[in-house]
């Protein structure tokens, strides 16, 4: 195996970069087993930050959060694209439902509506207004509940 970096931003400077197993042949496709752990990586990151922003918001931070709610926005992007199809129940251990496959659109949209939840709480936080981080914090939790109690088990 060797590893694949996905570039997630945060403003314009500095990066998070999420390093992930991919196969050794760069042709190749990653198997299922693969793109199971790579998605929970990516959502494990996805709740480290949500839970950071909450406690920048808790302490008054919103420019902080602002920050952190970029590398949401730019990782809900890419959350179609470590759903491939197969790699559902059938392929691993995993909490990922096959509703996500039976009901594609849907959960694309999901996705974005957690970007565009990101991307207020990152234009609240650049402008310094705490009172619409907070709100647009809420609407994010809003978005990740919508996704995890449609598409994602218990």
């Amino acid at each position: 195996m060797m590893l694949r970096t996905r570039i997630l931003a945060i403003g314009g400077a500095a990066a998070v970069a999420l390093t992930l197993m991919a196969p050794a042949d760069p042709t190749s496709a990653a198997t299922p087993a693969d793109m199971i752990a790579q998605r929970q990586a990516l959502m494990d990151l996805q709740g480290a930050t949500a839970t950071g922003i909450q406690a920048a918001l808790k302490a008054g931070d919103a420019a902080t959060a602002g920050k952190m709610a970029g590398a949401l926005h730019s990782s809900a992007q890419v959350i179609p694209t470590f759903f491939d199809k197969g790699t559902g129940p059938e392929a691993g251990k995993t909490k990922a439902l096959p509703v996500i496959w039976e009901k594609w659109d849907d959960f694309k949209g999901a996705a974005a509506a957690l970007g565009t939840a990101a991307e207020k709480l990152a234009a609240a936080g650049k402008a310094g207004d705490a009172t619409a981080a907070n709100a647009a914090f809420a609407e994010l939790g809003k978005a990740c509940g919508g996704c995890h109690n449609t598409f994602r088990t218990k």
